[in-house]
C-alpha cells in the first residue's frame, strides 16, 4: 500500500509542476515545445497573487489503476494554501488533504 500512496503523490507532484493554470480569458495561440511550454508556465505562476488548481488522472501501476482526483487555494501573497487529493487503488479509496503556511 505505500507503493501505491507513493505512486500517488509522485503523479499528484508532476500534475502540479506542469500545469500553468489560467485566467479564463482567451489568449493567443502559439506552439511551444514542451520544455518551453513548462518554463512559460513557471514564470505565470511566479507572478500570480493567487492560484486554485483542480486535477483529475490515472494511471496503470501494476495492473492495478490509481485514479486521481483533487484541487487546492493558493495565496501567494500570505504564503498560505490547502489542498485535497481523493484516490482509488484496485477498490481501496482514500482522502488526503494538507493546509500549509510557509513563512
Amino acid at each position: 500500500m505505500r507503493r501505491y500512496v507513493a505512486v500517488v503523490l509522485l503523479v499528484a507532484a508532476l500534475a502540479l509542476a506542469a500545469c500553468g493554470g489560467g485566467s479564463g480569458k482567451s489568449a493567443k495561440t502559439t506552439t511551444l515545445t514542451p520544455a518551453a511550454y513548462v518554463k512559460s508556465a513557471g514564470r505565470k505562476t511566479v507572478h500570480a497573487t493567487s492560484e486554485h488548481m483542480t486535477m483529475k488522472g490515472s494511471v496503470a501501476v501494476q495492473g492495478q489503476v490509481v485514479t486521481l482526483t483533487g484541487g487546492g487555494n493558493f495565496d501567494n501573497a500570505h504564503r498560505t494554501g490547502a489542498m485535497h487529493i481523493d484516490f482509488s487503488i484496485g477498490g481501496l479509496t482514500g482522502t488526503g488533504s494538507r493546509k500549509a503556511r510557509r513563512g
